[in-house]
Order: C-alpha cells, then sequence, then structure tokens
C-alpha cells in the first residue's frame, strides 16, 4: 500500500469512516506465519529482514510499519532526517534507468539528450534512499 488507501489494517473504511482495525501481525501469527515488522526508512535493516523472511520455512510476513512520505509530511511527522546535497555523479551514470525503473522517484529524470539520470532539486525530498539503489553508486 501507498498509504493513502484505506485499508483492513487502517481503521478506516473505504468512505474515510472510523472502522474495525484488523491487526496484521495477530492475523499472520494466527495462520502459522513467520512474522517480521520492518521500518522501511531503514533500507538495510529492511533488506536483511526480507532476506531472512525469504529463507525461513513456511509462510513468512514482512510488515512496513511507517506512513508513507507524502502522508507523513501533511500531517507533520518526520519520517528521516534530510541529507544535503544528494547528486547523481554524472561520470558514473551510465544510463542504466534502474533507478527510475526500480525504486520509481519522482526526482529521478532521465535526460535522453546525454543519456543519463539527474535529480531534479525541486522534486527531491532528500530522503538519501536512493543512495543505496543504484549500483554504480553514481548518486551519492
Amino acid at each position: 500500500m501507498t498509504g493513502f488507501q484505506p485499508h483492513p489494517g487502517s481503521g478506516v473504511n473505504f468512505y474515510g469512516e472510523i472502522s474495525s482495525h484488523v491487526d496484521l501481525l495477530k492475523l499472520g501469527e494466527s495462520v502459522g506465519a513467520t512474522v517480521f515488522t520492518v521500518d522501511p526508512y531503514e533500507l538495510d535493516a529492511t533488506y536483511e529482514t526480507l532476506l531472512e523472511a525469504s529463507r525461513t520455512d513456511g509462510l513468512s510476513l514482512v510488515v512496513a510499519s511507517k506512513p508513507c512520505f507524502l502522508r507523513g509530511s501533511r500531517e507533520g511527522i518526520k519520517l528521516f532526517e534530510p541529507l544535503d546535497g544528494v547528486r547523481v555523479e554524472q561520470d558514473r551514470c551510465n544510463g542504466c534507468m534502474v533507478c527510475i525503473n526500480d525504486f520509481g522517484c519522482p526526482a529521478l529524470v532521465y535526460d535522453a539528450a546525454v543519456g543519463k539520470v539527474h535529480i531534479d532539486e525541486i522534486s527531491c525530498v532528500k530522503c538519501g534512499l536512493c543512495i543505496n539503489v543504484c549500483k554504480r553508486g553514481a548518486i551519492v
């Protein structure tokens, strides 16, 4: 979920009305799943948890327990410490677009004229998550 849609765990129904809340952790445990929780803004820990869950015998459930950045920012919730100066080092970028296609941040923009990606400073929220996406180390 992106954080805006009501779902059984949100306690709000389709019409925006308060409704019953399904505890996803208890639901997972009740069906015999090995349950993990992660803070999706802690990317390394989330990655390790996903690996552990994939290696666990039987059913696994991973629950991300932070609000979406857009919703959190609208409600005044600080989800991370912003990083100054996040940028794409153009000499290291090969234009593979993994950062755009797999990560999907709207601040990452492909410039067809040069065949490389750059960061739109106006759209960037300075979360720094894209730094972990580029395997070439072009985003710093």
